[in-house]
């Protein structure tokens, strides 16, 4: 069980979406996953655009992932991002 502020929560997962809606939108998928991992909890947000090395035409302010970082970190919470080719996925631990 996390205890974690659900507003803050919300705004750290909508600024993922919204990426990878701007940014990712040609692999048409966004997966939500828990599972335990490395013995703690992670929660998952994963897309199958192509890899954040790739440079979308997408304009947005281009803040949504710093945001993501401060939030999380205020929060005492973690993240790793493997990204490559054939997708994105972003894990959210505390």
């Amino acid at each position: 069980m996390w205890r974690i502020d659900p507003f803050c929560f919300r705004i750290i997962v909508d600024n993922l979406f919204q990426n990878v809606i701007r940014h990712a939108k040609v692999g048409r998928y966004i997966g939500i996953f828990c599972r335990e991992q490395d013995g703690e909890m992670v929660v998952g947000i994963r897309d199958r655009g192509p890899g954040m090395a790739y440079r979308s035409d997408a304009k947005g302010a281009e803040i949504g992932l710093s945001i993501v970082s401060l939030m999380i970190r205020d929060k005492n919470l973690k993240y790793k991002i493997d990204s490559g080719n054939n997708g994105t996925t972003i894990y959210i631990s505390t």
